[in-house]
């Protein structure tokens, strides 16, 4: 078969309207279009809200003018922020980012006027999570384009200042949306006279939009219509499976309250933590196969009246795979902020449980599959094609059929510190005994998930404390929740 007509991806061009300034689109592609598609049929599902708390020595006036200008300065490296999404402008199956630049500074300012909210009541991480959580994109601006994206300047988080964004996850997945906020950090507090707002040639900003994932990634690989089918085969397989996988079981069918987001956290710390990652290394894994492996435990442990007959199984159908570091220049700088992701599913035989009788063997075995399974991927250079190839030969066009709806997630973002830097200093003022002017307390982040009853489980570490964080709708108790939690680092925990 010749994928070619799959892999040759639109770059950002002219498009032009009667009256209209002239504009530059591209269709949607990969995990932007099937993020997107799915926001849009699901009720908002995926919808993002994440923000980062700060320790500061500015006054809340001037930080939150500085965090304005830096929202300006955003608007140039970023553009793909002030772009709106329209049906049938470059292809009659996918959405397409339009994007306009803008005229002169004072229409950037304008535009980040009206894209940053100020709140000024108090409010908790998780309480203002909720909040937003309750929104649906988009926001119409009041020149009746509509956006997918918000920034919120918290005057009062906890007693400190804090910056969040509300948007679309075809924008905003976890790295790119922690790298814009480095930029806009780095731009409160040091503000190069040539990154001034009034400093910047407006109008030509959309040079800086990102293209789609194969295009950004380096291009088509030569080799996609044998090794990339490869690929796409094993999904095949792994989807079509004859039986659903396994999943942990809600308290209802229906939620009780059909706008509650439910959030239930565990906390893993100090010797604990360490003694953990320590053991995992000497074992020859990471981390992260770790809890997922002992996250797929979890599951096949809490079904253990499953007939041992069938050929039952534990598959994460939306595994992530982060296309970050598959970006060649110029793509690969923090500015290139948009959804990147290869979604691959992986599979847990029901023999990792059968086959070994002890705990640790059980994940041990589980560990080998897990790595030996990202392996068929990463290993193959076509992985970055294999997402936007799928969603444009089976283009999403209605809700998703999934045959348990009730199906997990697990994916760990990392360590917070590695991904960006949490103090900020003046310029000339960054030796052991300067004071940063802005420095990172806290990061926090939530998924609208009212449209549906999966069970997302994300993992960070911060400060030597790892997050376990368990996100769904109504349907589940936050008991029961907890417990699971529990389970999946007592799982873990077997390595000690």
């Amino acid at each position: 078969m010749d994928f070619s007509q799959y892999l040759d991806e639109q770059d950002w061009h002219e498009f032009r309207r009667p009256g209209v300034r002239t504009s530059y689109t591209r269709p949607m592609y990969g995990s932007e279009v099937l993020l997107h598609q799915t926001h849009r049929f699901m009720n908002g599902l995926g919808e993002v809200c994440m923000g980062i708390t700060l320790n500061t020595t500015l006054d809340e006036n001037i930080l939150r003018s500085k965090v304005l200008d830096g929202l300006v300065y955003l608007r140039f490296v970023s553009p793909i922020l002030a772009s709106t999404i329209e049906p049938d402008v470059c292809d009659p199956d996918l959405p397409s980012w339009v994007y306009t630049s803008a005229a002169d500074v004072e229409e950037a300012r304008r535009w980040a006027k009206e894209s940053l909210e100020n709140i000024e009541d108090p409010h908790t991480p998780d309480d203002f999570v909720v909040v937003l959580n309750q929104r649906r994109l988009p926001y119409r601006r009041s020149d009746g384009i509509c956006q997918y994206f918000r920034g919120f300047f918290l005057a009062n988080l906890n007693n400190k200042p804090a910056f969040a964004i509300h948007g679309t996850h075809a924008i905003f997945d976890a790295h790119p949306t922690l790298n814009m906020f480095s930029i806009l950090l780095e731009h409160i507090t040091t503000g190069r006279f040539e990154d001034r707002p009034e400093s910047l040639p407006w109008g030509t900003e959309w040079k800086n939009l990102p293209p789609g994932p194969i295009i950004a990634t380096g291009g088509p690989r030569p080799d996609f219509n044998t090794k990339g089918l490869e690929l796409l085969g094993i999904m095949q397989r792994v989807m079509s499976s004859p039986t659903p996988t396994l999943s942990m079981r809600p308290a209802r069918s229906e939620p009780q309250n059909p706008n509650k987001n439910l959030r239930v956290y565990y906390i893993v710390e100090g010797e604990t933590l360490s003694c953990l990652i320590r053991r995992s290394k000497e074992m020859g894994y990471t981390v992260t196969q770790l809890f997922e492996a002992a996250h797929a435990l979890a599951i096949f442990h809490s079904n253990s009246d499953v007939d041992p007959s069938q050929d039952y199984h534990v598959t994460m159908e939306g595994s992530y795979i982060s296309l970050s570091k598959y970006m060649v220049p110029p793509y690969n700088r923090r500015s290139h902020v948009i959804g990147g992701m290869a979604m691959v599913p992986i599979k847990h035989p029901g023999s990792v449980v059968r086959d070994h009788t002890g705990v640790r063997e059980q994940l041990v075995a589980t560990m080998d599959n897990l790595r030996a399974s990202y392996s068929t991927y990463t290993s193959n250079p076509n992985v970055t094609a294999v997402t936007a190839v799928a969603g444009r030969m089976m283009p999403l066009k209605t809700v998703p059929v999934t045959r348990n709806p009730n199906e997990a997630v697990i994916t760990n973002i990392g360590v917070i510190e590695r991904l960006l830097p949490f103090k900020y200093f003046a310029p000339g003022c960054k030796g052991a005994d300067s004071e940063p002017v802005v420095e990172i307390e806290d990061m926090w982040f939530g998924h609208r998930l009212q449209g549906c009853p999966k069970l997302i489980v994300h993992l960070w570490t911060i400060k030597g404390r790892m997050h376990l964080l368990t996100q769904t709708n109504d349907c589940w108790d936050a008991e029961y929740l907890h417990d699971f939690l529990r389970r999946i680092v007592t799982i873990a925990s077997v390595i000690l």
